[in-house]
């Protein structure tokens, strides 16, 4: 058995993900494939368009074998934590051989160059980076020219895949991880393309088709693979698409009825966020104004957005996280979806690993510890809210929803 295992998001699964699905297994020579996929909120600071297990079974149908959720503490975070999360998970599996990410400039070796001072931070690096974010930089505009200023001549990457690739990389070093690492070069169209090419898009443009007045099916024959498009029809039928604009209503409650001092509980709310968004969120007429109006260079579009869904989940995700990492906590295996080759390698999994394996909810809470039942607790309350907009029917699904079984 040699296994591969892929850390992603599937909103939703395009060509552009078989394509690199296909080339992973091919150059890995792989016999079985994991995912870890976010659920149902995610790393842009959005809900998915579909629901975690629909998005799960669309993975299964087009290659994968055995489909694992990444949990919200780590799915809507930024690169850093969203790369432990995942690599994480895959590395106490004690099954997966190699790791496949997509990178723009395909240099493992730079990459490594550039992760490897990132896996063990000097002094003088981290006083770099704190005299830089006192600027009011982001955290990933400091942390380059902090590592500019301390390394000399280092090359480093600037695109979102291999920023991602980066992280991915440092949690290896960090984990002394056996698992080796496969960079898959992106292919014909960048990660937020907002245009398409022959028949690859971009998952950006396609949410945007989606959302668009008199969408039809045929805008995106051409860039998804029929099991996904037949999956898509089939949750429309007793379910709605989601995205963060309609939870305007829910942040503008939570805003007005929360002083600027209580905001400033959460750690990522600073430096005068608060007031900006309880001044914005009166007159902001989608969650895209209130977003517009306050982000700065410290405080980005995609940042602003990953704490509004926190602030909806009542999260502090700074404290937790610290909380985690410092702890070294161990997540749990949630299954999702799988196939037979999947379930044989479950088999396998549960021979090997001592993490708590839940198939259901209510039967696998009494195995979880402390910080594990906390960490699933968030992921129920986070599928509830996501049911609120798509159907509410389905609210508290995660007790008695089992994996599902496709059968190929």
């Amino acid at each position: 058995m040699k296994v591969l295992g892929i850390i992603a998001e599937y909103n939703p699964f395009h060509n552009g993900h078989l394509h690199h699905l296909n080339e992973s297994k091919s150059r890995s020579q792989c016999t079985h494939t994991i995912a870890v996929m976010s659920g149902h909120f995610l790393q842009r600071g959005e809900p998915a368009l579909m629901d975690k297990w629909s998005r799960a079974r669309s993975a299964v149908h087009n290659g994968i074998d055995l489909v694992l959720e990444l949990p919200f503490a780590f799915s809507c975070q930024s690169a850093e934590p969203f790369a432990y999360g995942g690599i994480r998970i895959l590395q106490d599996l004690n099954v997966v051989d190699t790791i496949a990410f997509g990178s723009e400039t395909n240099d493992l070796t730079r990459m490594m160059d550039v992760a490897a001072k990132l896996a063990y931070e000097t002094p003088e690096f981290k006083s770099s980076l704190h005299r830089y974010l006192k600027e009011g930089l982001s955290y990933p505009k400091a942390r380059e020219l902090a590592l500019k200023a301390n390394f000399k001549g280092l090359n480093l990457p600037a695109s979102s895949n291999d920023i991602l690739g980066i992280e991915y990389l440092k949690w290896l070093i960090r984990l002394d991880s056996s698992i080796k690492p496969l960079l898959i070069p992106r292919y014909k169209v960048d990660y937020h393309s907002t245009s398409p090419k022959d028949d690859m898009a971009s998952a950006t443009y396609l949410r945007n088709q989606v959302w668009q007045e008199g969408f039809s099916w045929e805008d995106l024959m051409k860039y998804i693979p029929k099991e996904t498009l037949l999956e898509m029809e089939r949750y429309l039928q007793e379910n709605k698409f989601n995205r963060l604009d309609q939870y305007l209503d829910n942040i503008r409650l939570d805003l007005m009825r929360t002083s600027a001092v209580s905001l400033l509980q959460y750690s990522e709310i600073k430096e005068g966020l608060e007031n900006k968004l309880r001044e914005s969120i009166y007159r902001a007429g989608s969650v895209a104004d209130l977003i517009h109006s306050t982000q700065s260079k410290r405080y980005t579009y995609t940042r602003i957005s990953r704490i509004l869904c926190h602030l909806l989940h009542h999260y502090d995700m700074v404290k937790h996280l610290t909380y985690f990492v410092d702890r070294d906590f161990t997540p749990y295996i949630r299954v999702l979806a799988f196939n037979n080759k999947g379930r044989r390698l479950l088999r396998s999994i549960r021979a090997k690993t001592d993490n708590p394996i839940i198939t259901n909810v209510g039967r696998s809470k009494r195995l979880l510890n402390k910080d594990q039942e906390a960490c699933l607790d968030v992921d129920i309350l986070s599928s509830n809210l996501y049911f609120t907009k798509t159907n509410p029917e389905r609210i508290q699904e995660d007790y008695y929803r089992n994996p599902e079984y496709v059968d190929i």
